[in-house]
């Protein structure tokens, strides 16, 4: 089974299976409360918008950073947003510092609820990566000025960190303000090792000739603005480049600046899956065995899928040895 190129993937529902999946699913002055056990230190999360206004028929992403790096193995973010201003959630991304984080965002129109996990306790341990970005639309007939309320919660699955120690966390909502004229949609591909002269684009809205791109840690040559259909910029990598994670700063001469943290768009499953996206690691693995942790046991017959994603920039075939007589 042929799964083509980076950022692409296959979805296998498997039936009467155990199964389980390495799921991938990701400046708003939110403040979320860590409020550990009496003998433990406190942390905060903060929550940012990609840029200080997002227009009509925008993109913004919402970045959940903790205010002080702590290691964490496992927690839940949910976030629902102002039905006046935004449209349905695109996608969510969580990142570890290794690169092995998994879990799952159940979409349902603008409300997102976020599990993930990290076996090396690499979500939150670094200061200048996010823990969650979520990608969501705000409405072409939305005025300017306008302003959109965002709710953030944890649930009541706690937070546990390293040493094994449990968090629960409290959440203060806040708001995004419409206006402005410049947004980022996608970065793409926006994850994967790619090598020196591969192409990336920037999707969004207000970009001009003369709108500039940064990206620390990243060597690329001259941007190059592309006006015919859905306006975007290229650019062409001049040395191998992994752009998870990256902070991708696109600004223009009049000093709109929009801060956009890479990804790989995420997808959701089809049929009675739909409502889920799975979260996919960095890590690579040329083989995989499947446990019972990840068998659907809800209502009906039992069910699963299997998410493969190929971040390399080449064709692979996928083999899928289902054993014990089942397909």
């Amino acid at each position: 089974m042929p799964l083509p190129f980076a950022g692409s993937y296959i979805r296998v529902p498997v039936r009467h299976r155990v199964c389980s999946v390495s799921l991938h699913c990701a400046a708003l002055a939110v403040l979320v409360a860590v409020c550990p056990a009496a003998d433990v230190s406190q942390a905060i999360l903060i929550t940012r918008v990609s840029s200080p206004s997002v227009p009509p028929g925008g993109k913004a992403q919402i970045q959940v950073f903790l205010a002080a790096p702590h290691a964490f193995v496992s927690g839940r973010i949910i976030m629902d947003f102002d039905a006046t201003v935004f449209g349905d959630v695109l996608g969510a991304d969580v990142f570890s510092a290794t690169g092995d984080q998994v879990g799952t965002a159940v979409i349902k129109g603008r409300h997102v609820d976020v599990q993930f996990s990290s076996a090396t306790a690499g979500v939150g341990r670094l200061p200048n990566l996010p823990v969650l970005t979520v990608e969501i639309p705000v409405l072409n007939t939305v005025a300017d000025k306008a302003l959109g309320s965002i709710s953030v919660a944890a649930g009541d699955a706690p937070w546990i960190d390293e040493g094994a120690y449990r968090y629960t966390v409290t959440a203060k909502s806040d708001s995004l303000t419409v206006g402005g004229s410049l947004s980022v949609e996608e970065v793409r591909p926006g994850s994967g090792m790619l090598p020196a002269g591969s192409v990336v684009s920037i999707f969004g809205t207000g970009f001009t000739a003369t709108t500039t791109i940064q990206m620390d840690g990243v060597s690329f040559e001259s941007v190059h603005f592309i006006g015919a259909g859905p306006g975007h910029l290229n650019f062409t990598l001049s040395a191998p480049a992994d752009l998870m994670g990256k902070h991708v700063i696109v600004q223009n001469p009049d000093g709109a600046r929009v801060d956009f943290v890479s990804s790989l768009r995420g997808f959701t499953f089809p049929g009675s899956l739909s409502a889920i996206q799975p979260i996919f690691p960095q890590q690579t693995y040329r083989t995989a065995q499947l446990n019972a942790s990840g068998y659907y046991r809800g209502p009906g017959p039992p069910f699963g899928a299997y998410a493969l994603e190929n971040q390399s920039v080449k064709e692979v075939s996928v083999t899928i040895d289902a054993q014990d007589g089942y397909a």
